[in-house]
């Protein structure tokens, strides 16, 4: 019988006290990004995948869950990274809008771990900023992200980064230190733009991290 209940590798279940905590953690963040002047979307957890994939979301393929709508019968695809859908959110429903500020928290769902051991179910939380192209928008977008790594309590020399597809933008991976190092949570924010930065994204955070 306990095997039958045993869960799929890369999935956990959070309980007392972790889950209250990490309720905790969601709402501070949450307030965070609405006095910052950020909109809260939820986006779907399924959709058509080729809606889904098309544009930035095209290189998460391989990472998305696909199954057949038994009502269509088409192909969806389960959320692998919610930034994709938060660039749709904007083109289709705030197209009259010149700068849109959005954020978004929840879990994803992934073919893959980002590492060995790792969550195929982590938490994401992000803010997105569309339609600045000052540094003024690098510059808020980049110390919102060192906000968030300080309520989180997140040690900069444990978080990695990498440059996406995209205009501007940085992914971090959180470090759940606490436990066995192995990543629980993403955080992606990003400045859409039409340049591309050049200073070093971690020592600027680091430094901003500092004052704050």
């Amino acid at each position: 019988m306990t095997r039958n209940w045993m869960l799929p590798d890369g999935v956990e279940e959070w309980l007392p006290p972790s889950s209250w905590a990490l309720e905790d953690l969601r709402r501070k963040l949450l307030d965070l990004y609405r006095d910052r002047g950020y909109g809260l979307i939820y986006t779907p957890l399924f959709e058509h995948l080729d809606t889904l994939l098309v544009g930035a979301g095209s290189d998460l393929e391989s990472l998305t869950f696909k199954l057949v709508d038994p009502a269509s019968g088409r192909l969806l695809g389960l959320r692998a990274d919610m930034t994709p859908q938060a660039a749709r959110i904007v083109a289709r429903r705030f197209d009259q809008s010149d700068v849109v500020r959005l954020c978004y928290i929840g879990t994803v769902l992934r073919t893959q771990p980002d590492a060995m051991g790792g969550s195929r179910a982590p938490r994401q939380v992000g803010c997105e900023l569309f339609g600045d192209a000052s540094m003024n928008a690098d510059h808020e977008i980049l110390r919102l992200l060192a906000e968030t790594l300080k309520i989180t309590g997140v040690d900069t020399r444990r978080t990695s980064t990498w440059a996406t597809s995209a205009s501007i933008g940085r992914w971090w991976r959180v470090w759940d230190s606490a436990r066995t190092m192995k990543p629980r949570c993403s955080i992606s924010f990003n400045a859409s733009r039409n340049r591309i930065i050049r200073p070093s994204v971690r020592r600027w955070v680091c430094s901003l991290n500092r004052r704050a």
